[in-house]
């Protein structure tokens, strides 16, 4: 089975940029789906999309099978993977070998790992981390902002923040404290790599993308910061050279993408 990968980029041949479909395109790398990328704007997600989709809201990722069906956001993804190809490497339990058992104690146990971390560290909410309040200012300015229904006025909007002029508390906030906070949120993942070399274990699974994908949104968006926020974790950056080394080929393609990659 092939599939598309709708992938968000800033603009129109821009870096690839979101987290969350990082998250989708490991998912499909680690289970060996053959997929082909289509680059998506959030102006296509707000008008074509949308429509195809019958007026309702639509959030990446987005994959459409072979017979047209679509399904978004990256845990409802991996769901979908797990139970298509129940015989290839679980996303929530890689180290397994075999078909998992996806009744077990063990198994639920490892989804609700990956579920805290895709709701707290995986979060853009701001109760939670800094990474997305670190990264949106850059990401922003990556975007083509010609008039109110632009993709960089878009960004900047109560609708697409979720508060009430929610833009200008980003830019109100204390960048110094701001990274503090992300290299503060790196903690317990370092301590975890501490045991382990992937964060579920012997091989990477759904708890790795999510935290891999914060650390790609921040390179995106703000390059240097996320070289001292990442990089100053010697075995968070050792890890990310092993994900990204396992994923190479894969990889290649978005991470080009990315200018400070170039």
């Amino acid at each position: 089975m092939s599939v598309i990968l709708y992938d968000l980029v800033t603009a129109p041949g821009g870096a690839l940029f979101s987290p969350n479909t990082y998250k989708a395109r490991l998912c499909l790398l680690q289970k060996g789906v053959q997929f082909t990328t289509r680059q998506v704007t959030f102006h296509d997600l707000r008008t074509h999309l949308k429509e195809r989709l019958g007026g309702q809201k639509v959030l990446v990722p987005l994959i459409e099978l072979e017979d047209g069906t679509i399904i978004s956001e990256s845990a409802n993804i991996a769901e979908w993977l797990e139970k298509t190809y129940p015989d290839r490497s679980s996303v929530f339990l890689p180290g397994e070998a075999g078909p998992v058992n996806q009744s077990s104690a063990s198994y639920q146990t490892a989804k609700n790992y990956a579920l805290m971390m895709d709701l707290g560290l995986g979060s853009s909410g701001s109760e939670w981390s800094s990474f997305w309040e670190l990264a949106a200012p850059g990401l922003q300015r990556l975007m083509i902002s010609d008039g109110p229904e632009s993709d960089g006025s878009y960004m900047k909007s109560d609708e697409k923040l979720g508060e009430k002029d929610g833009w200008s508390r980003i830019l109100s906030l204390d960048q110094d404290a701001l990274k503090r906070r992300a290299h503060n949120a790196l903690i317990p993942v370092e301590n975890v790599l501490k045991g382990t070399v992937f964060l579920t274990g012997r091989a990477p699974g759904y708890v790795d993308y999510v935290v891999y994908g914060r650390y790609i949104m921040m390179s995106v968006g703000c390059p240097e910061v996320a070289q001292e926020v990442w990089m100053g974790r010697p075995l968070v950056a050792s890890w990310i050279e092993r994900l990204e080394s396992l994923y190479s080929e894969g990889l290649k393609e978005c991470l080009s993408t990315i200018p400070s990659r170039k």
